[in-house]
């Protein structure tokens, strides 16, 4: 009996650092556009393996400029790895191109790091993104592990609502579990208001 692999792969061009984030946030464009755009600057590849996610943007700034399948490419912005468990999801990788990330790959191409805002703000859009999908499926939690230094548990996990469990990983005591429990989201009174007097 051979085991089938449910996989697919999308890309997206998007206009940039805007449509990006509505893109992760929402899952929306900002407009339609032809797969080779002149106004493409960013580049989203989501690729879906079974129950394990794979999300890696690049920027682009020519008709024909590719991207690799690569973390060390001097065009590389951020990736994110995740994986839909029974009744939470875990956050396997998670990387932006920040100035500790620059200093990591700057062995392979010189790279100019992202700006603290614009990593800070892509890595919220990408807990939103799996945020999104864990309430679509019922989930009512997300892991990351964290190195015990908790330098970017304090950048960036912090501020989006994860809370460290004390927790160590199993097979590395180093690292540490942060979690994100997700609350049930609360509808505004004046909507609730506006409800009741539609009904009279």
């Amino acid at each position: 009996m051979k085991l089938k692999i449910k996989m697919s792969r999308n890309t997206f061009l998007l206009s940039g650092w805007e449509e990006l984030h509505l893109f992760l946030q929402t899952g929306e464009h900002l407009h339609e556009r032809c797969f080779f755009g002149f106004d493409a600057n960013l580049v989203l590849q989501h690729e879906i393996r079974d129950q394990y996610h794979s999300i890696r943007v690049w920027s682009t700034n020519a008709w024909f400029c590719f991207w690799a399948d690569e973390l060390s490419v001097s065009n590389f912005i951020g990736a994110m790895d995740f994986t839909i468990l029974t009744d939470h999801i875990r956050i396997d990788y998670l990387c932006v191109n920040d100035s500790e990330t620059v200093k990591m790959f700057e062995m392979y191409k010189p790279r100019k790091p992202l700006s603290r805002v614009n990593a800070k703000h892509l890595v919220e859009s990408f807990v939103c993104f799996v945020e999104n999908f864990a309430r679509k499926n019922s989930l009512h939690a997300i892991r990351k592990d964290v190195h015990q230094n908790l330098v970017f548990y304090k950048e960036y996990l912090r501020s989006n609502g994860f809370e460290l469990t004390g927790i160590r990983c199993p097979d590395n005591p180093y690292w540490v579990r942060s979690e994100l429990v997700l609350r049930p989201l609360k509808i505004r009174e004046d909507t609730q208001l506006e409800a009741l007097e539609l009904e009279d």
